[in-house]
């Protein structure tokens, strides 16, 4: 079996002139979103094997304060940059070819992908997955190569609105 975390970056800045999307760092709410949906994940569920992240800045500052919260090393953080601005099809390229040492895997980017590929994978509506929101998938696989069009269950939602 194979357990996929989706978190989608935290609330951001918005963007401004003359910075280009990919340096957005995080707003004041997103780093105190991050922090307390991390711990929450830290203290409910499943702690992942391997963390894997878009290398845009709101995306990684995302990951390094969930990091914090599930005792990980940022350092161990794995950047893959196909997920930025990633298409549903290079997304689940990306999580076709994970190690599947991992049985457990969180993985951060950016809608409308992570919005739109969970819905995909489990044949759900889901809707717009919030900033900082959380998705836990379940696919009774035992490679990340044989996840496709309906074979995951979502087995959870967390969205820091909801949380609070």
């Amino acid at each position: 079996m194979k357990q996929l975390y989706f978190v989608r970056h935290a609330k951001a800045e918005k963007e401004a002139k003359g910075h280009k999307d990919f340096d957005r760092e995080l707003a004041y709410k997103g780093k105190t979103d991050a922090s307390r949906m991390g711990n929450l994940i830290s203290k409910e569920l499943v702690k992942p094997d391997c963390l894997v992240s878009s290398p845009a800045i709101r995306a990684l500052q995302t990951a390094h304060l969930f990091a914090e919260q599930l005792g990980f090393e940022k350092s161990e953080i794995e950047l893959q940059p196909d997920i930025y601005d990633a298409s549903m099809r290079i997304l689940l390229n990306v999580i076709n070819n994970l190690d599947d040492k991992h049985a457990c895997i969180m993985i951060f980017g950016h809608n409308p992908s992570f919005s739109h590929l969970p819905e995909y994978l489990t044949q759900d509506i889901i809707g717009k997955v919030p900033t900082c929101g959380v998705l836990l998938i379940d696919f009774e696989v035992d490679s990340w190569k044989l996840i496709s069009s309906g074979t995951g269950a979502l087995k959870g939602t967390w969205f820091p609105e909801k949380e609070i």
